[in-house]
């Protein structure tokens, strides 16, 4: 399910929560210098997209990495191609 669908999903998603345009996002957009967030925010930021998406059990060890567009979406699309969702 990794294609433009769930790019499409995933722009939504961030959309609403950072309350802005889908427009905002792109390869560079970085989450904590472009919108503030704070480690907590990032987490809820991870949690929501994974319920969303229904990944279960999605890879922990690297959350704090995705501070950018381009790596949740990697890390979004692995982890639905993990679970082939």
């Amino acid at each position: 399910m990794c294609g433009s669908e769930t790019e499409t999903k995933f722009k939504a998603l961030l959309a609403q929560f950072f309350r802005c345009s889908e427009d905002r996002f792109n390869d560079d957009t970085n989450f904590i210098e472009d919108f503030g967030i704070d480690s907590l925010g990032l987490l809820m930021l991870i949690c929501l997209v994974e319920d969303s998406f229904g990944i279960k059990n999605g890879d922990q060890s690297n959350y704090f990495e995705l501070v950018t567009y381009k790596k949740a979406l990697k890390y979004l699309c692995e982890q639905c191609s993990v679970q082939d969702i």
